[in-house]
């Protein structure tokens, strides 16, 4: 959603309205619930009972009726919006390896790779942006020159953006094939 823009989300068991820009909504009608999360800017919800403003960094639970619940973001969540801000910007073969049981550098690797040096450094900036927004501060970056091989440090977060060759010839994949390989039903949003 644009900023000024408001869309309706109607269950059986409620209907809810979000006004502003949304990094994600999960329904779980079963539970009379709806979850939205946000990374940029605010979201305005209501359940026609009462209504609260979930800001970057934030995730707000909706119930048919009573109290909105507004909480911050898991690091367990934040792998999703980064993914999705890759796709965005077009990157190929995201990967995302949680590493939390096998390293104590970081708990998840997001892996991804570009076509050439404008889209790496493309997708560097808007990880980087969105993330910084949201309250992830990023703690170091490497390579953004070259762009071959970004690396991006957000402590409990390592991005990397590789080039087409480089990706195959580092094969971090492999190299961590130790941690698990996430599907996006496994990341908790």
């Amino acid at each position: 959603l644009a900023d000024d823009e408001t869309m309706d989300i109607r269950t059986s068991t409620m209907m809810v309205g979000i006004r502003g820009t949304c990094g994600w909504v999960a329904l779980s009608e079963d539970k009379g619930t709806l979850t939205v999360g946000l990374l940029e800017g605010k979201v305005e919800c209501s359940n026609g009972e009462n209504t609260a403003v979930v800001s970057a960094g934030e995730k707000g639970t909706i119930p048919a009726s009573g109290e909105i619940n507004v909480t911050p973001l898991t690091a367990a969540q934040v792998p999703a919006f980064v993914k999705a801000e890759l796709e965005d910007k077009k990157a190929e073969d995201i990967r995302v390896i949680d590493i939390s049981e096998v390293s104590v550098i970081a708990d998840y690797f997001i892996i991804a790779s570009g076509s050439n040096r404008n889209q790496i450094q493309t997708l560097c900036d808007n990880v980087q942006e969105t993330l910084g927004r949201a309250g992830y501060p990023e703690r170091q970056t490497e390579g953004y020159q070259t762009a071959n091989w970004i690396l991006l440090d957000f402590g409990d977060l390592i991005v990397h953006i590789f080039d087409r060759e480089n990706r195959h010839l580092y094969d971090l994949e492999r190299i961590w094939r130790d941690g698990r390989q996430m599907e996006i039903q496994d990341l908790d949003a």
